[in-house]
Parts: C-alpha cells; structure tokens; sequence
C-alpha cells in the first residue's frame, strides 16, 4: 500500500486554507482525510486543520479498538466503522462550531470533509460538503463515490441543469453542508471494493480545474506512482487558472513501497 498527499495554495489565492490527513495508521490500514476550509484566511485555516485532526484522532482510537493488523481487517461490520466515521465527523463539527462561538474572529467559519478508511481490497468513506472521494479501478476505470453537498449538485439531481452547466455554474461554490457551521452534522457514509485499486481524495480546487474523464486519463495508468499523480493533479490545476487552494490525496491499494507523505 502506497499512501501520498500534497497541497497547494494555487496561483490566485494568497493563503492555503486546505489541511489532510494520510499515513498507515495500523499495519494494512490507511486514513486519508481532506479538509477545504472556509470563513476567511484565519478562520479556514483554522477550521479545516482542527477538523483534520480531531477527526483522525477520533477515527484513530476506533480503529485501534476494532481493527486486526494481523489479519488486517476490522473485527466489526461496515455499519459500524460507517457509524464511527460519522460520530468522528460530528466530533469534529463540534470542535470547530465551539472554537468559532468561543472567538469573533473565528465566527461562520466551517469547512468540508472528504474521508477514507482503506483497507487492501475496501474502502469505507465518508463526506460532507464538496471535496470528494474517488475510485479508480484497473477494470472499470474512474468512479466518484462521494456525492457533493452543494446547491449545482442539487439543481443536478432536480434536473434544472447539467453536469457540465454545473460545471460553469456561477454558484457552484455554494455548499449545502459543512463541518462547524451548524451545532450538528448530517455526514454521508459510503463503502466500495478497493482491491488493486487507486482512492483518490481532493479539494474542489482541483475538480474546478480538471473534470472526471481528465482525472481519468492520469489515474487509470498504473505505472504513474501515487506520488506523481498527486503533483500532476497540481500542476494541471495550477496550469489551468489556480484559482483555489489545490489538495490531492492518493491511496494505492496495489503497491508495495512506501512513500513520503508531504505535509
């Protein structure tokens, strides 16, 4: 298993708000999180590593509890691990909600979620907001398993516009959930086979610049290590306009060697 992350600030913004979360926490098991954070330079900073860390701490504990590492599999059923995955989530939802009631300079700030546990053959996810979750398969190619929490995705499903409208859509950067904007959380949970497959999570800095066939083309070449995939993702997002802060997370399920997470 192969586990890399980076962020960028992207070209037109002056501060990085974005946080993650990436490392082999138990021998055949790795949490990966992404966090976009909003309310102001301080304010996004803030919420999104405080939601980043609370929230792996938390999911950290569960697993210590409730995974092999001999047989690397958890001892519990999906369900469960869905369940701690969201109470972690409303944990960091109230770490975040309290840290802004506590400081006016702090206040309306949130931020999104974009998580995984991934195991060498599944993947137990969660989301609130618009960073997402992907999966890329040798056989199947790219699926988005995350469902973004925003008011295009809603004018989508409604069928009012387009994928692609929504993709130009002017308020494409509303979202209709986050993590500490509200005193409780609605997350969602998701589970997916992830044998010899590649997860990738990322903030929408990336996804505004870069639509799901162009991820595509990158992910499904397997001998591009996860490393190169992140930085490649970058430097696109930065080459097309950088207009946001850029996070890209990578788990391959089907490596063998370690590489270096860059914080």
């Amino acid at each position: 298993m192969v586990i890399y992350g980076t962020t960028d600030k992207g070209i037109k913004r002056s501060a990085n708000q974005d946080s993650f979360f990436a490392a082999e926490i138990l021998s055949g098991l790795a949490l990966v999180a992404v966090c976009d954070g909003m309310g102001g330079a301080a304010g996004g900073s803030e919420a999104s590593e405080l939601a980043a860390r609370v929230f792996a701490d938390k999911c950290r504990k569960f697993a210590e509890q409730n995974y092999n590492s001999e047989l690397k599999c958890f001892t519990v059923s999906a369900d469960a691990i869905g369940a701690a995955m969201s109470d972690a989530a409303r944990a960091a939802n109230a770490a975040v909600f309290t840290e802004a009631a506590k400081n006016e300079k702090l206040r309306g700030m949130g931020t999104t979620l974009a998580a995984a546990f991934v195991t060498s053959d599944i993947l137990y996810g969660i989301n609130v907001g618009d960073s997402r979750v992907y999966l890329c398969t040798r056989d199947n190619g790219l699926r988005r398993l995350s469902k973004d929490h925003s008011f295009v995705q809603y004018l989508v499903d409604m069928g009012e516009i387009s994928e692609l409208e929504a993709k130009y859509n002017s308020q494409r950067n509303i979202i209709t959930r986050a993590i500490g904007i509200a005193a409780d959380v609605e997350p969602d949970t998701f589970v997916a086979i992830a044998e010899n497959s590649r997860v990738i999570l990322c903030s929408d800095g990336l996804t505004a610049h870069l639509d799901d066939s162009a991820m595509e083309k990158i992910l499904s070449d397997f001998t591009i290590s996860a490393k190169d995939v992140c930085n490649t993702f970058i430097t696109l997002a930065n080459q097309a306009g950088g207009t946001d802060n850029i996070t890209a997370v990578a788990v391959d399920t089907s490596a063998s060697n370690a590489e270096r997470v860059d914080a």
